[in-house]
């Protein structure tokens, strides 16, 4: 717990200074990114949607190529290509750690994901519905269900609807508070680090106190 809390402010404060020191100047010239978009056509969400697929699958963060899409486009357009790219992640990664590197997933899992796993192949539907709903776009959710019993059909219908709750809220929510901190000041921006730091910390919490939890039940 506390090697992940000094992670995680290191990540934070790396990022305001990073926000501080002008290097997320190019994010504030949105207009010459939608411009270089539009001037490279079909061809713009086509590469964004591939690369999102395939490098996300494989392990990228998917919080980049989120924050690229609301930067570049129109938020529903935004919304439609990155569910694009998420569906075709999950289909990539799913289909890696069944069919090409299970021992190598196998070792990467975090513990929460491999306990979780003991329960996956009850319900397929379910189970790829809820570890979206709780792991949304993290990489390790597509490969612990690609390891587990869940067929293709349920696998692809629990992720479907399971991306929609997340994606909205990144996308349309995330999206306006990139917005608003590309044209606020400093010291609102470390405001808006610091409000993202103890939201992270309260999700650290309550997923130690849920890993304990069942834990304790089987002692």
């Amino acid at each position: 717990m506390t090697r992940r809390l000094l992670l995680l402010i290191a990540a934070t404060l790396a990022f305001f200074v990073a926000y501080r020191t002008g290097a997320f100047a190019l994010l504030r010239d949105v207009e010459a990114l939608r411009a270089s978009a539009s001037a490279a056509g079909a061809w713009a969400p086509i590469t964004f949607v591939l690369s999102y697929a395939v490098f996300q699958g494989l392990g990228a963060p998917a919080a980049v190529f989120v924050i690229a899409a609301v930067v570049i486009w129109p938020k529903p357009m935004a919304f439609g290509l990155c569910f694009s790219g998420a569906m075709g992640a999950a289909v990539i990664g799913f289909a890696f750690a069944r069919y090409v590197a299970r021992e190598w997933v196998s070792t990467r899992l975090p513990p929460l994901l491999v306990r979780f796993d003991q329960r996956i192949g009850q319900n397929g539907l379910l189970a790829s519905f809820l570890v979206r709903l709780f792991f949304f776009l993290a990489a390790p959710a597509h490969w612990v269900l690609g390891l587990s019993r869940v067929s293709w059909p349920p696998y692809l219908l629990g992720s479907f609807f399971g991306f929609v709750p997340g994606l909205l809220a990144s996308v349309f929510v995330g999206g306006s508070l990139l917005a608003w901190a590309r044209s606020s000041p400093v010291p609102a921006a470390a405001g808006l680090c610091a409000l993202l730091l103890l939201a992270l910390l309260a999700a650290l919490l309550l997923r130690s106190r849920s890993v304990r939890t069942p834990l304790s039940a089987d002692r």
